[in-house]
């Protein structure tokens, strides 16, 4: 059997009703700042915002400096606009072209901001030249 891994953080949209006795609310999940925004693009692109984050771990309460001491199964909604976000620019390798979907499929998928269309700074450097060429070949 495999470990299982507690994600730190999740996101929420706002609920949506489905019909009059039921509503539904869209999660992602994060263990990174990064993550976090990548997530909150990918679930904006869907029509389906992050409204508020919530903390599973202690370390998840410090990426949305919830302040105090972390309770476990006390998830407290933190409004995205409280949130800090990490500065992302866009992904030099697809342009943002890989969050897009044409008829359900996703054509292509870029390890470099994980299908977000956002990145961080230099974090393309990880890879050599001839890897990132071939990336760059995939969304042209």
């Amino acid at each position: 059997m495999g470990r299982s891994q507690t994600y730190n953080v999740y996101g929420v949209s706002a609920a949506e009703k489905v019909d009059e006795n039921t509503t539904r609310r869209y999660e992602c999940l994060a263990m990174t700042k990064s993550e976090m925004v990548q997530e909150k693009a990918k679930m904006s692109h869907r029509g389906t915002p992050v409204v508020a984050w919530a903390a599973q771990t202690a370390r998840g309460c410090q990426m949305l400096s919830c302040g105090g001491d972390f309770v476990p199964f006390e998830h407290e909604l933190v409004s995205d606009m409280q949130v800090k976000h990490v500065a992302m620019v866009e992904c030099p390798i697809c342009h943002g072209k890989s969050i897009e979907v044409k008829n359900g499929v996703r054509p292509n998928s870029c390890p470099v901001c994980n299908n977000s269309g956002l990145t961080r700074k230099g974090h393309w450097k990880r890879w050599n030249d001839w890897q990132l060429d071939h990336m760059r070949e995939r969304f042209t």
